[in-house]
Parts: structure tokens; C-alpha cells; sequence
């Protein structure tokens, strides 16, 4: 059985998905995610288009993101990454290059935190629709 760091998800340049994904391991996303991810490692490249909240121990991105992220361990906006919305994080790198239009904020206490575990990410379908990037 494979060890939960050596599983990789990838969203394909020319996959457009719509919904709540839920992963073990790394996802990398190089095309168009809209609704709400949520896992361990993620990682967007240059190109890809994200609209979501998401709920990730550490995230990397290098593309288009549009929405709000916890990242439990580490968030990091690469020099390709453009970023609007408000970040939860304990550690936060942005590259040379990078661009984020939004605020950042230091994680709660872990009492707070335990609390917001147990509340799941919610999606609610919009009429927006993705083109490939």
C-alpha cells in the first residue's frame, strides 16, 4: 500500500472541475478548480485558475487563485502566483514576483482551531463558469 506522501492527484491543463474535493497527499492542479479543496499538500502551477476555499496543511501557488485559504503549516506564493483573498497561515512566503490583493492572518490559538476542525468546507454551485486557462 502506498504511504500517504507518495500519493500524487493531478487536474490536468485541460480539466475544468466544479465541486468539494477531498485528497490524501500532494494534488497539483495545472488547470481549473472551482468550489472548495481541502488535504495535505497542494500545489498550483503557472496557468492554472482556482476559485475556492480551501483547507490544506501546506500550498504552494503559482497560478491564478481567487477565494480563502487555511494553510495548517506552510503558504507560500511563488513569483507566477496571483492571489486574491484572505490567507490563515503560521508561515507565509511570497516570492519576488508574486501578487496578492487580500489580507494575511496569523492561525488561532490550537483550542480554536480544534473547534474549526470538525466544521466542513461548504460549496454552494455558482453560475460562474471556467474556460480552460
Amino acid at each position: 500500500m502506498a504511504r500517504i506522501k507518495d500519493r500524487l492527484s493531478i487536474i490536468n491543463k485541460d480539466l475544468n472541475i466544479e465541486g468539494i474535493l477531498q485528497f490524501k497527499g500532494k494534488m497539483i492542479v495545472e488547470g481549473a478548480l472551482q468550489g472548495a479543496l481541502q488535504g495535505e499538500q497542494a500545489l498550483t502551477v503557472k496557468g492554472s485558475r482556482v476559485c475556492a476555499d480551501v483547507k490544506v496543511d501546506e500550498i504552494t501557488i503559482g497560478g491564478s487563485f481567487e477565494g480563502n485559504i487555511v494553510a495548517y503549516k506552510r503558504l507560500k506564493i511563488s513569483c507566477t502566483g496571483n492571489v486574491t483573498g484572505t490567507l490563515f497561515c503560521n508561515t507565509f512566503i511570497i516570492e519576488a514576483g508574486g501578487i496578492l490583493n487580500g489580507e494575511v492572518k496569523q492561525l488561532a490559538p490550537k483550542a480554536v482551531l480544534s473547534s474549526l476542525e470538525t466544521k466542513k468546507i461548504g460549496y454552494t454551485p455558482s453560475s460562474q463558469t471556467f474556460t480552460s486557462p
